[in-house]
């Protein structure tokens, strides 16, 4: 079984990856997790996690990730393997993401956010509904 599961800092914005070909579509994004780790003593050690996203997830972070925002991210390990100029062979890590989540609460995020056409969004924005517009709800 191969499942990961890590809480940890946005260290930079989410980088997009585009298909020229196909009128610049967006692929993947990829960005990288600071993780904290147990020290001895008072020492703070920190893993810094590469994650590339696809698809609905990579659009999520491309719209809503932000450099310095505590994100969840669960996902799968994927390693290479690769050689060094010095003739190591090394094993890097990185992270494809299944399910990516925000970790702060609505306070540290911010409330709001600017899209990319200059709009202002409370994407965390509750709405009320009017009574008469739930007519037809299964749950009423």
């Amino acid at each position: 079984m191969n499942c990961v599961a890590i809480i940890g800092r946005l260290v930079e914005d989410p980088k997009p990856f585009y298909d020229q070909k196909n009128g610049g579509e967006l692929v993947f994004c990829a960005f990288t997790v600071a993780v904290a780790k147990l020290g001895k003593g008072t020492e703070k050690l920190v893993d810094f996690i590469p994650c590339t996203a696809f698809d609905h997830n990579a659009k999520f972070a491309m719209q809503y990730f932000r450099k310095g925002m505590r994100v969840g991210v669960q996902g799968m390990l994927h390693s290479t393997v690769k050689k060094t100029k010095s003739g190591d062979t090394v094993y890097p890590v990185s992270v494809t993401t299944k399910q990516l989540d925000f970790a702060d609460g609505k306070e540290k995020m911010g409330e709001v956010r600017q899209t990319d056409d200059g709009k202002v969004e409370d994407f965390m924005k509750f709405v009320d509904v009017e009574e008469d517009s739930q007519e037809g709800v299964v749950f009423n």
